[in-house]
């Protein structure tokens, strides 16, 4: 364990810690309404109820982000075929810089642009499927489940177990999620077993971080005094700039047993 944590420490202090971040954090800052807008399409189909998107939203990331998204999300302004053709694009562009980002990391030369292009609108869709079942699994698990056990006549103990069960699943789909990210992204042929340490890195610092900084937001740091009616845009910027922190650390981490493996 010791080894491990001088291991990333060291891995902080790489180069590209000090820049890949920020690039990844202003293009998922730039894609993050057009991926909403789609989440937002697709929650639609089953009559998603907002609250209840909010009070799971909750759990993850700070409530003034929430602010963000409930605004827009209410709004439903992204209903034309055009614009969800322009949102795909623009949301994409966010998982481009992931792509670009792995390859500088794992120091492989960057496929061409059209192959790239493809790459970014598979890992969009993927990843938009991903949270639309995981938030499915949180708000119409137990609905779906109790249906099953009245058409089977099943045991309702089911739904006690489900109800402590549903956050482990969740956080299992996100641990999907970020490894499929780091499996599909890079240029460079990855393993699934040099993906695995980084995964559970990023999800586990994810989860931890997201809490810590939604406690210091709501009950330490006061944004609205310094940045006025721009607070919560501030805030939504840090929180991006954490999780792409933490994402890259991640690739940085799956490097070092690519190259293991390699060997």
């Amino acid at each position: 364990m010791k080894k491990e944590l001088k291991r990333i420490y060291k891995l902080i202090f790489q180069p590209y810690m000090r820049i890949l971040p920020g690039n990844i954090a202003f293009s998922l800052m730039m894609a993050l309404i057009p991926i909403l807008s789609l989440i937002f399409l697709a929650l639609n189909i089953f009559n998603f109820s907002y609250p209840r998107f909010s009070d799971k939203l909750a759990n993850f990331i700070p409530s003034a982000v929430i602010d963000i998204i409930m605004e827009f999300l209410s709004s439903n302004r992204f209903n034309s075929a055009i614009l969800l053709i322009i949102g795909i694009w623009a949301a994409s562009s966010g998982m481009n810089a992931l792509i670009i980002a792995s390859n500088v990391v794992y120091n492989h030369e960057v496929n061409t642009w059209f192959k790239r292009r493809a790459k970014a609108l598979i890992l969009t869709f993927l990843v938009i499927l991903m949270i639309v079942i995981n938030l499915g699994v949180l708000v119409f698990g137990s609905t779906v489940l109790g249906f099953i056990i009245r058409l089977f006549s099943l045991s309702g103990k089911l739904l006690i177990i489900f109800d402590y069960a549903k956050w482990p699943i969740a956080i299992l789909l996100i641990y999907t999620i970020v490894k499929t990210i780091y499996i599909v992204a890079p240029d460079a042929k990855v393993e699934n077993s040099t993906v695995v340490k980084g995964s559970i890195f990023t999800t586990s610092i994810w989860m931890i971080s997201s809490a810590v900084y939604s406690f210091y937001v709501t009950n330490i740091a006061n944004y609205g005094i310094k940045y006025g009616s721009l607070s919560n845009i501030i805030i939504l910027l840090v929180w991006l700039y954490i999780l792409s922190y933490v994402l890259v650390l991640g690739m940085a981490i799956n490097v070092n047993e690519y190259n293991k493996e390699s060997k």
